[in-house]
Formats: structure tokens, sequence, C-alpha cells
């Protein structure tokens, strides 16, 4: 996703502030996110106005999107709701074509007397930063504090607060933009975005574009551009947002009807997939670790099992201490004897404080040690197969899971005590499986967790359903609801579902097995997401993301 927020979008977001704010009381002050500033604002009704300086989604809007407000206040958020709270907006004003906007508050101060305040908007750069004003335009309190070796100018409490230096051009202007375009030509958008005041990248390149197409002065088509209002989301390869109509682009558009649902469906989705890469990231480290861990534990219990076997040695000792204990004296460290098939010599260490018997004992009891923990070291071993199995299958699963999909693996480790659980003030929702529907008109279940897996074979399978998955890998539950014999559409479908959505979607001849879903069992002592099955058919086949994804819109 790119978005173009730039002094000219910040343009129309306030012609639209200021009909729906001006004259509004700020009622509550919320800080959401480490960079946002969320301001509730009553006039005719209940209004949201979000400021935001973080990185990824710097912008100022009108929202109507259910923003989670922390149940801490921080402490800019508390100084704000001191200064602000219950104030009346006066003005909002952009600074030239600047990506900068003044929101001038009218309130009272503690001894009852009317007062000004200024709330400064600055969303561009790495020192993007909201700052509250008082009445002489000193810097009160800033969400970043700069210092004079920080930045060019000082945002510190008491410091006197100066617009960001821009000597470019204001593109509103018209008669300095036509003196621009008299002195020279333009063939990039950076020759652009250099001349002018807030003007981005997107914004240039629809200039040049239409300059190159239309027979028309630059001047006019500067000014046809900057008078055209079109809020829109255009998406391709990536994902675009303007307030003018994109010619030099081609995609899926969708329009709006204002600023603000143009940003809250833009973001909305940004912070979706946002969110989910996060979560995604962090279960996927989660599962990583652990597996890494089982392996190593593999290996260690691998070495102790081989030690466990070779048991003989303790063994041997005792029975030998017990022969020719005569030949012990008090102090010894070491018995050398011959071995009972008169051919092996032995130098076996000793106690030197214990008598033979307790020498021999110990190495006995070294021997039944070592004996007994064959069976446990064995089981241990199984139960972290098993596990690693587990975990892998779940790392598989992580890489097609959307957000319920992930909610629903997180959920899953939750439950078997693998992860603390999170609070949070709505339960997680119970996603379904995916449905498809082949060309032949049969229903098709896909489960993308071992949930939906689980459910789909175990519950919902009917006997005659064919039931399809990958050939020894971690993939989805494929199930067709239809009896045999299936088509081979049919049967094609089906496979690429369940090549696509395991861990072999990157591999060529895939095999995949398929049969009838009574032959699919539960394997005692694992996971229901784990089965055996037999009477198995196979189809190898090339994995086709591009035909599931039209599959999916169908």
């Amino acid at each position: 996703m790119q978005m173009s927020f730039d002094g000219i979008m910040t343009r129309r977001v306030v012609d639209e502030m200021k009909t729906a704010l001006v004259g509004g009381r700020i009622v509550k002050i919320f800080q959401p996110g480490r960079f946002d500033v969320l301001l509730q604002v009553r006039k005719a009704e209940s209004l949201s106005f979000l400021m935001s300086v973080a990185p990824s989604a710097m912008r100022i809007q009108l929202t109507r999107a259910d923003i989670e407000k922390p149940p801490h206040p921080p402490r800019f958020a508390m100084f704000l709701r001191k200064h602000a709270e219950g104030a009346r907006i006066e003005r909002i004003e952009q600074h030239g074509n600047d990506r900068v906007v003044v929101v001038r508050l009218n309130t009272i101060d503690r001894f009852g007397e009317r007062i000004t305040r200024s709330l400064v908007y600055e969303g561009f750069g790495k020192d993007a930063n909201i700052i509250l004003l008082d009445e002489k335009d000193a810097v009160m309190d800033a969400l970043k504090r700069l210092g004079p070796f920080d930045s060019k100018r000082t945002i510190q409490p008491g410091a006197r607060y100066v617009f960001p230096e821009d000597d470019r051009v204001d593109p509103f202007d018209q008669e300095a933009a036509a003196a621009v375009f008299e002195e020279g030509t333009f063939v990039s958008p950076r020759d652009l975005t250099r001349r002018f005041q807030g003007v981005s990248p997107l914004f240039a390149r629809e200039f040049l574009h239409r300059l190159s197409t239309e027979r028309t002065m630059p001047a006019t088509i500067w000014k046809t551009l900057l008078e055209e209002t079109r809020f829109n989301i255009l998406t391709n390869e990536k994902t675009v947002f303007s307030c003018v109509r994109l010619t030099h682009l081609e995609g899926e558009e969708k329009v709006f009807d204002s600023t603000q649902a143009l940003l809250d469906d833009f973001y909305s989705v940004r912070d979706r997939q946002d969110r989910l890469r996060s979560q995604k990231r962090e279960l996927g480290r989660f599962l990583a670790r652990r597996i890494e861990r089982l392996e190593n534990k593999l290996e260690s219990l691998a070495r102790e099992l081989v030690e466990a076997k070779d048991n003989e040695t303790e063994r041997r000792y005792g029975q030998l201490i017990l022969t020719y204990q005569h030949a012990i004296r008090a102090g010894d460290r070491s018995l050398e004897c011959r071995g009972f098939d008169g051919e092996t010599d032995y130098d076996i260490p000793l106690d030197p404080k214990a008598s033979p018997i307790e020498n021999s004992n110990a190495y006995f009891k070294a021997y039944k040690k070592k004996k007994n923990a064959i069976p446990h070291l064995r089981r241990e071993i199984a139960k972290a197969k098993n596990d690693v199995e587990y975990f892998t299958l779940l790392k598989a699963q992580l890489e097609d899971a959307d957000r319920e999909d992930t909610e629903e693996i997180r959920d899953e480790l939750v439950r078997h005590r693998h992860l603390k659980k999170k609070p949070s003030r709505k339960p997680p929702k119970r996603k379904p499986f995916h449905t498809y529907e082949d060309a032949d008109g049969v229903l098709i279940l896909v489960g993308m967790n071992n949930r939906q897996n689980a459910e789909i074979t175990h519950k919902l399978a009917h006997p005659d359903d064919v039931w399809f998955h990958v050939r020894s890998a971690p993939g989805s539950h494929v199930l067709a609801r239809a009896s045999q014999p299936l088509s081979e559409t049919t049967i094609r479908t089906c496979a690429q579902l369940a090549a696509v959505f395991s861990s072999q979607k990157d591999a060529s001849s895939v095999p995949v097995d398929y049969t009838e879903a009574r032959r699919v069992k539960k394997i005692p002592g694992k996971r229901a997401c784990f089965v055996r099955y037999d009477r198995q058919k196979t189809i190898h086949i090339d994995p086709d993301k591009a035909f599931v994804a039209e599959l999916k819109k169908r």
C-alpha cells in the first residue's frame, strides 16, 4: 500500500473539518497509540478527530472508525486533558499548502479567565509532531520534545513556536505557479515536488501524464487538477489513494463522497493487514523457537538413550567387584582384574571411602537407573517428535492464515497452554472453514487450521464424501461433498486446493492422496488433526495459486 497524504489532501481534509468541527466542544481526549491523539468533539453530533504522526500512517482526519482507547492515558494525553478538554474549536487553518494544521481553541483557565490555545499538527518527516501552544504561541508541551541539537527548531515547554521553513511555491497561488511553468520544463515528478509546496510524487505524476496527453498550457492543466475533487482508492499491484482522478494508473477504483470515508476505508484495511502481519510474525517466531528447542531436546534425548542402552559396563563392574572383593584393600582407588572371558583386563574406579560391597552396589544402582530410564526416554522422544510435527503443522498453516485463522491458531496455543492468554474485551470469533464450488457444482470444504480440519474430517464428513490431503506434509484437510467416482474436474480442483494450502505450495508435481471419508481415522495418542487413512488413490499436481484465487472469486 502507498499513501499520498500531501498538502493538497490536507487542504481537502481541513475544508471538511471546518464545516464539521468549528464551534464544537472537545469533550474527551485519548492517546490510542504512541504517535496518535484522538479528540472527541461534540457539536450537533459526537465526532472523532484523529491526528497521527506514525511514520507509516501520518494523517489528520475525521473518523468513524472504532479506535481502541488505552485504559491508562499516557503523559501527553493527560496534559492535553488538563489544558484542552472542554475547549471550543474556533478555527482550523492550514499553514500554506504544507501538512501543518493549526486548531485554534477557546477555553477557560484555572482562574476563570477566557484564554486561547492552539493545537498544531505537523505531519511530515522524522520530526512530525503534535504541539500545544499558549495564547502567546509559546510551546506548552509536545508529543515529541525536540532540543536544539535534535532539530532545526526547538520544541520544548517555554520555547517560542515558529512554523517550519519552506520557500517553495504555494501550488494554489496561480500567478506564482504560472511563473514557475514559464521558467522551464518539468520532466520528472521530483522537478515538481522540489518547486511546489505540499505536492506528492503521485500528484506530480498525474500532472505530467496529463501534460503529455492534453494539448493545453501547463498552468491550465495545473489549475484544473487543483480544482478537481475525486476521493478514490485505486488498486492494482499497489494500492494508492488520492483526491483527484488518476488517469496515469490502471486498476480497480473505489470512489468515496468524503475524505473521512476514504481514509477510514484505506487505513482500516491497512491497519488490519499490519496487525495481521505483526500477529503472524509474532506467532511464527514463537513456533520457530519452540521447534528449535524441541529439535535440540531430541538430540539430547537421543544421546541419553544411547548412554542408557550402554549399561552393561556398570553391571559388569558390579559383578567383577563382588568376584574380586578379597583383592581390594581399604583405601584402594581402583581394582585391576581380568574379565570373565579370561582375556579382557579392567581397571575399575573405586570409592576409597566405601567398602567393596558398597562400591559394587553403587555400580548396580547406576545400571538399574540407566535401564529404567530407557522407557522414559523413549516416551519423551515420542512426545517431542509429536510436538515437532504439531508445531511444524501450525507453522505451515500460519503462512496462508487470514486474521480469523491466525486468531484461532493463537487461541489453540493458549488452550493447550503453550501461550499465555492475552486480556481481550471480545471473545475471538470462530471462523467457519473455507468453502468453494468447482465447475461441476460440487461443494468443497477446506480447513485452514487444526480446529477446522478436525471439524471437517471428524464431524461434518459423510462416510461417502471424498477426503483429500497432500502426502506426508502439513496441509489443509479438503473434503468434496460428493461420492466416488468423482469427475476429473472435481478431483483436480480438490487436489489444487490441497496442494496450494499446504507446505508444498511452491513445489511441483505434488502428490495428493484422496479416499473416502470413512477411511480416515484419528491416530491414538495424537491430536485430532493428525489422521491415518487407507485405500487411497494419488494424483500428482502442480500447485496453481492463480487458479485457487479465481476459484475463490467465483
